[in-house]
Order: structure tokens, then sequence, then C-alpha cells
């Protein structure tokens, strides 16, 4: 049961996931920027090459479109990397709670009730604190 706690109430299995989504997370929206920008760029060079005034307004309008474009494909994939992350940490809970719920933890078992998952954090604090204190002396 020692060893089953010390992997599971460590924080550091659970923060390297969570840092490892984050960074993905990080790495797409600097992605989307980066699009945006260069599209910005192209833009700006196309209306600048245009030497037809009358070509402005069609000019604009593509502008516009495009933009939206990106706009709306940047919001959906970053709605699908924030559906994948909660899906993952939520993975992370039910295994975390199914090993502790194995090893006889009282207050464990699988669970998807945010009061049950809360007090089963609380419980995991306190557990980690108490092991700390052990630990101190």
């Amino acid at each position: 049961m020692r060893q089953c706690l010390k992997l599971c109430c460590t924080p550091r299995n659970t923060t390297n996931t969570e840092r490892k989504l984050m960074e993905q997370r990080a790495k797409l929206i600097e992605s989307h920027k980066s699009q945006k920008v260069e599209l910005q760029r192209n833009m700006r060079a196309l209306a600048a090459c245009i030497a037809r005034p009358h070509n402005l307004p069609l000019t604009k309008k593509k502008m516009e479109e495009e933009t939206e474009v990106l706009e709306t494909k940047s919001k959906e994939e970053i709605q699908k990397m924030d559906e994948r992350i909660v899906l993952e940490l939520d993975n992370c809970v039910s295994d975390q709670q199914g090993t502790l719920e194995k090893a006889g933890v009282p207050g464990f078992y699988q669970t998807t009730n945010p009061l049950d998952v809360q007090l089963q954090m609380y419980l995991l604090q306190f557990i980690h604190k108490m092991r700390e204190g052990i630990g101190n002396s």
C-alpha cells in the first residue's frame, strides 16, 4: 500500500501530464497566432500590390473572409484540444481512483460525481500532509 501511495499521491505524475497538455495547448495557440500574422502580412502585401483602386473592395472582402475562416478554425481546434485535455485528465483521475480503491484506501472508488471527486482530493491532500509530517519526524 505504501508504494501505491507513493505512485498515486505524488503530484509529479499528474503534474507532468498537466504540464505536457498545457504545453501542447500553448503550441497550438502559438501556431494560430503565427498563422494570423502570416495572413495579415500576405493581405497587406496583396493590398499594396494592387494598382487598381476598383479592386480594393474585393480585396478587403477576401481578407475579411480569410480572417474569419482562420478565426473559426482556430476556435474549433482549441475547443477540440481542450476537450481532449479534459478527457485525458479525467482518465488520470479515474486511474488514480481505481489504484487507490484496489489498495484499500478508504473513501476511494471510481466516480465522476464532482462532490465525491472533491472529497477524494481533500483525502489525498490529507494523506500527503500526513506523509510529509511522518517524514520530517
